[in-house]
């Protein structure tokens, strides 16, 4: 579980100090670099802060010919919401499976007859649309393409955090510390061993300590609290599937369940 995030500025300090380091003979902008990739083999999704389109500083989408540029800063997207207006309200949208799904005008097909679904705005009951994923969207090229032509996007999504110098954040956790160093440790010693400066043996620990902490560190961001196993808990133990979760973005996923027997008296 990770609770607090420091900036990079920590990890290099530790390379420097623990490797002997003199800064004026060393690319601290390359550390910054092989930082982030090593942050994103680690993959812990904990370690990533959410963001969402339309609340605090991130402004949100506006959908015009049927795209929009996705942020960019986003790592991951969690869910996307479609709306009419700035206001809402707003509805969830589905990722479009067809197989003649195209990157402009999504299309639903009903048998032989194809049925362009952009010119609808307001899903109904009448017509089943919250539950038949009327609201479509692909993401390619930087870019999320929907069956709606114009309107308001709310996405949810990942992205890496960064600090007032616009360098990117670490979880305050010691084993992503480790990682993190040895990471860069293995990038800065790889050239040196490929020209023979470097032997085997020293290279290849760093490269099993990166991938040791690595794991570990993984391990560690994702290992729930207390609050989070009962959450989990609540998850899995269910008479009644929530099928439809998505209609109200999960919100009540993690609640516990209660069956009510009609007949009991």
């Amino acid at each position: 579980m990770i609770y607090n995030l420091v900036s990079c500025k920590k990890v290099i300090a530790k390379v420097f100090t623990d490797l002997d380091l003199q800064e004026e003979t060393y690319r601290v902008s390359d550390m910054i670099e092989w930082l982030s990739e090593g942050l994103k083999k680690v993959g812990a999704f904990p370690q990533m802060v959410t963001k969402v389109t339309g609340k605090e500083d991130v402004p949100l989408l506006l959908l015009e010919n049927y795209q929009t540029k996705l942020p960019c800063d986003l790592y991951s997207v969690n869910q996307v919401a479609y709306s009419t207006s700035v206001l809402g309200p707003f509805y969830p949208m589905h990722s479009a499976a067809g197989s003649f799904s195209s990157n402009h005008g999504l299309t639903k097909q009903y048998g032989s007859v194809t049925t362009d679904t952009t010119t609808s705005t307001t899903p109904t009951s009448e017509d089943n649309t919250m539950f038949s994923g009327m609201y479509q969207y692909n993401i390619t090229g930087g870019y999320i393409k929907t069956n709606i032509k114009d309107g308001y996007l709310l996405i949810s999504y990942q992205a890496i955090p960064v600090d007032d110098d616009n360098y990117p954040m670490v979880p305050d956790d010691e084993s992503f510390f480790e990682a993190l160093y040895w990471y860069i440790n293995m990038k800065l010693m790889y050239p040196k061993w490929v020209m023979g400066q470097v032997r085997d043996a020293v290279y290849y620990d760093a490269k099993s300590s990166w991938n040791y902490y690595r794991k570990q560190a993984y391990g560690n961001a994702m290992m729930p609290n207390a609050d989070q196993l009962e959450t989990i808990k609540n998850v899995w133990i269910r008479l009644i599937p929530e099928i439809n979760s998505n209609l109200n973005f999960h919100s009540m996923v993690g609640e516990q369940e209660f069956v009510y027997n009609k007949n009991r008296r």
